[in-house]
């Protein structure tokens, strides 16, 4: 097979792959932390990436123009706090549509 063939094959994969294979989602994720943050005076590190918590629900979507799935996406951090103790922070990120359907 040639070359030009095989890359023309590998566009069109990549190309229908979400509609094959819907974005990973976790079905049982760890529960979303509450937004309390660590009392001043503190060191903190930077966030960490959003990662999915909770658990996944349905509500209309005008993206979907239907019934989606979304689900709760958070962020934490270690702060080092004056008396030498660590604390974590977490914060709410965004609400994701994960997929279309439900």
């Amino acid at each position: 097979m040639s070359v030009r063939i095989r890359l023309l094959l590998l566009m069109l994969f990549l190309l229908i792959l979400p509609t094959i294979v819907p974005l990973a989602t976790p079905a049982y994720a760890d529960e979303c932390h509450s937004a309390i943050p660590c009392p001043e005076p503190k060191a903190c590190s930077n966030w960490s990436a959003a990662y999915y918590c909770g658990t996944p629900y349905c509500d209309y979507s005008p993206i979907c123009d239907d019934i989606a799935t979304f689900q709760l996406r958070e962020k934490f951090r270690a702060c080092t706090l004056q008396d030498g103790s660590t604390c974590l922070e977490y914060a709410k990120v965004s609400t994701a549509r994960t997929s279309c359907g439900c």
